[in-house]
């Protein structure tokens, strides 16, 4: 029978006490006392850690070597005091910026509250809804609920004191070892080392119901301003950076606008050392069914066709690739689109085009690894971006690619052809003889008219 730590606590309980003797730890290497450490629960680590001073020190690495926050004075808090134990911050690889809000765009007054609750209350009590994170007697309660409110309103306070100023600037800033920010939102998991990303749609918190960070993560709209949509407020805000760690070589941007990139982005210092950068782009908004994972709603095709074409227009004007190019140093991207999205036809596209990643002929100089994710393109542009980067790149992954026509058709009145056509004189097999009056003319016949393709017989 396996002994747990129950069994040992009841059975120390119940036995008389004997003359306690001196115990010996086994010297283990410094490397083994690491690998036990990535197994044990982050609840024991703690305890762990007062065995001794190597426990102590490599329990450190594995309880703060990614440590996450997010816009509120008491998580604020904890990274200053992180940042404050000179041991602690040496540790600290990983920071996660979990980027949901509180603040809901439009709503300052118990009035107003109570009107968007009750919104979201009559669009869930219809049959095609269900699947939102409330069912519509929980949105009542919080609409009625005028603690709810009152919670809201100091919690909105407090992100927004957060939000003022540098004060987010200095959270990111004063880590001595630091390698990679990842700003996350939606859905957030625990795990070890950190937090992972587990759905587009933050989880619905516990009993009773109360309104959620991130509840407004996906609102848009002509009222809500464009620092509100997903992602934006933490890429302007690391923007300003004034001056970067030169350790700081990896970059996670999920789930941002495409709004984002409607402005040219004249600042941002990290980028001269970034090697590795991610970014997922999205248009997604707040009646998208988050159950399937897809853009797709006939009910909503309008909006979507509004989306699409503001994300086309938003990348069209190059500020994108602009972006991209200035990552002089980079030796993995990352590139996906939010999708897959469907238009008023039925047939899937993608705002997002190879063409809108780079500069035809531009590579980057260190690039070995390229992963594209629901992008559209043609066969020339793709053939064009991985010529650019065929004396570096190593590991390419596409996944969704949709590709598009490379040809246009002619609007052709005559057409003539004459002499010989051929790629050298070696292969006169593979020879078109325009001199044959009866080849010439069923060619320029085909490019005027269509039809089927001539055959070559001048050889047999």
């Amino acid at each position: 029978m396996a002994v747990t730590r129950s069994h040992i606590r009841v059975a120390s309980s119940t036995t008389q006490q004997v003359p306690t003797e001196q115990i010996i730890t086994p010297y283990l290497p410094p490397e083994v006392h690491r690998i036990i450490a990535q197994y044990m629960h982050p609840e024991d680590l703690p305890a762990y850690r007062l065995v001794s001073r190597l426990c102590a020190s490599i329990g450190a690495e594995e309880l703060f070597s990614s440590i996450a926050f997010h816009c509120s004075s008491t998580s604020v808090a904890r990274i200053d005091a992180i940042k404050a134990c000179e041991h602690l911050n040496k540790v600290v690889k990983s920071l996660v910026w979990d980027a949901n809000f509180w603040s809901i765009p439009n709503v300052r007054d118990l009035h107003e509250w109570r009107n968007y609750f009750r919104g979201k209350a009559f669009i869930t009590s219809k049959p095609m809804m269900v699947g939102d994170n409330f069912s519509t007697e929980e949105l009542v309660q919080i609409a009625h609920c005028r603690h709810a409110w009152v919670d809201y309103i100091n919690r909105v306070k407090d992100e927004k004191k957060m939000k003022r100023g540098p004060n987010i600037q200095k959270v990111l800033q004063g880590f001595q070892n630091l390698q990679k920010i990842n700003i996350l939102n939606g859905g957030l998991k625990r795990q070890h080392r950190g937090v992972r990303k587990c759905s587009d749609f933050v989880n619905l918190p516990a009993l009773p119901a109360s309104h959620y960070r991130g509840e407004s993560l996906y609102n848009d709209g002509a009222t809500v301003a464009r620092l509100q949509r997903p992602g934006n407020y933490p890429f302007f805000i690391i923007q300003d950076f004034p001056d970067i760690d030169s350790h700081l070589t990896k970059l996670r941007l999920d789930a941002v606008c495409c709004s984002a990139f409607s402005r040219k982005v004249d600042r941002f210092p990290m980028l001269e050392n970034l090697s590795s950068f991610h970014i997922r782009l999205t248009i997604r908004f707040e009646y998208h069914p988050g159950h399937n994972g897809t853009l797709d709603s006939s009910l909503h095709a309008h909006e979507i066709s509004n989306h699409v074409r503001d994300a086309k227009d938003a990348f069209s004007n190059q500020h994108f690739s602009s972006f991209l190019r200035r990552l002089t140093k980079l030796e993995s991207l990352k590139v996906e689109f939010d999708g897959p999205i469907y238009n008023e036809n039925g047939t899937e596209e993608s705002p997002l085009t190879v063409q809108d990643i780079v500069y035809k002929g531009h590579a980057w100089q260190h690039l070995r690894k390229l992963k594209l994710s629901q992008l559209s393109t043609t066969s020339a542009a793709l053939v064009s971006l991985l010529e650019s980067q065929q004396s570096t790149l190593r590991v390419l992954k596409l996944h969704g690619i949709l590709l598009q026509p490379d040809y246009q058709t002619l609007q052709l009145e005559r057409v003539q052809f004459s002499g010989r056509f051929g790629p050298d004189p070696t292969c006169k097999d593979e020879w078109w003889n325009f001199t044959i009056p009866s080849l010439a003319k069923s060619v320029e016949d085909f490019l005027i008219k269509g039809g089927s393709f001539p055959t070559n017989t001048t050889h047999g």
